[in-house]
């Protein structure tokens, strides 16, 4: 039988050593790096925006994102994943390099980010390529728009609306929402009387999906498209 090919091809590599790449042990231990809460949550499309909207709702906020997962152990064996990225945004920071780790927030829905960007031109750069090629499943690619929106509260919660390239995701569309506090991602749902807040083209909330995580598109594509 031939072998699988595609985004249905499950990839299986040796975990990476932390200790092995200083890049990683600067973000698991947290050293230069910088800090961030978010509290997010997932979307698909109730109906796909045109470019004119696109344009319109970001009014030219947007990013080209490639993205791909290394799987890494520390000393003690454990593993964890650091997410990798290439992004690229004309208007103002250029081309960046970046590596995240993401933690679980005690009592909360959101957790914090844990990242380390720089430009290809730093020389860590080199490391990070080398890193790159060790990514577990399948790099994609996407162009991510971000667009502002005013809660009740008059908090402002950022939408990401993704479109993604190549191969079987092209085209495709997957949302996020980014909230400052988890007080601000009750609006979603409604609070005290108040309708949920977010666009009309926000179709269903899938949060707790993990067929809609960045690793799950990362090994096996999205699922069948619902617009």
């Amino acid at each position: 039988m031939p072998p699988k090919r595609g985004l249905d091809r499950k990839i299986e590599k040796k975990p990476e050593k932390i200790g092995k790449w200083p890049l990683l042990v600067s973000v698991f231990k947290e050293e230069g790096v910088e800090r961030e809460f978010e509290c997010e949550r997932k979307y698909v499309p109730k109906r796909l925006l045109s470019e004119e909207e696109l344009n319109t709702f970001s009014q030219g906020q947007n990013r080209e994102i490639e993205q791909c997962y290394v799987l890494a152990e520390d000393a003690e064996g454990s593993q964890h994943i650091f997410r990798l990225r290439r992004t690229v945004q004309e208007s103002e920071e250029g081309e960046l390099l970046q590596i995240v780790r993401k933690t679980k927030v005690p009592d909360s829905e959101g957790k914090t980010e844990i990242q380390l960007k720089f430009p290809p031109t730093d020389s860590r750069a080199l490391e990070f390529e080398r890193l790159w090629k060790k990514h577990e499943w399948h790099a994609f690619r996407k162009t991510r728009y971000y667009i502002q929106h005013i809660l009740p509260n008059g908090h402002t919660c950022e939408i990401h609306y993704d479109i993604h390239h190549k191969g079987a995701l092209e085209g495709r569309v997957r949302i996020e929402v980014e909230f400052t506090s988890d007080a601000d991602a009750i609006y979603v749902h409604g609070y005290h009387g108040v309708q949920p807040v977010l666009p009309e083209w926000i179709g269903q909330d899938v949060t707790g999906d993990e067929r809609y995580s960045g690793k799950s598109i990362a090994r096996r594509g999205l699922p069948p498209a619902a617009v």
